[in-house]
């Protein structure tokens, strides 16, 4: 089928359904330009075949410069990429607090939007990552189990 022929909306749905849900975690804030250049710019490529969430922590003077954070939810939308800020703290207790912030968060994104794949970047997200995955592991044993 040419899709060339239908409409924009339409094409987007039918691609839509078969796209992969994608949580990508990443310490970097994409306000910051190491964020918005090899995060953001990764990720608006990755949401032309899947559907990207992004978990991200930013600096405060980064979150409240208003037309930074505009630009950044606009890039987000027009990629259809959901962003979930978490604020960071740059003390030793400040980053345990972020870990434990971020598997909640992770925890929830993954099961209010049926997350099927986790992408960490560096190694607090990893963290996260790990955690989130022992945490469904059971499940996980569990299905291949009745499965066979």
């Amino acid at each position: 089928m040419e899709c060339a022929y239908v409409p924009v909306m339409v094409r987007f749905t039918i691609i839509r359904k078969f796209m992969s849900k994608v949580l990508y975690i990443t310490y970097d804030g994409i306000l910051e330009p190491l964020g918005q250049s090899q995060v953001l710019n990764y990720t608006e490529q990755l949401s032309l075949k899947n559907q990207i969430y992004i978990l991200s922590y930013e600096k405060r003077k980064d979150f409240n410069d208003a037309l930074l954070v505009r630009s950044a939810q606009n890039r987000c939308r027009e990629a259809g990429i959901t962003w979930f800020p978490l604020p960071y703290h740059k003390s030793l207790l400040g980053t345990f607090f972020d870990i434990l912030r971020g598997i909640f968060k992770a925890i929830f994104i993954r099961f209010k939007h049926k997350i099927e794949i986790v992408h960490c970047r560096s190694y607090l997200p990893a963290l996260i990552g790990l955690l989130l995955k022992s945490i469904f592991i059971p499940q996980n044993l569990n299905y291949r189990l009745n499965e066979k």
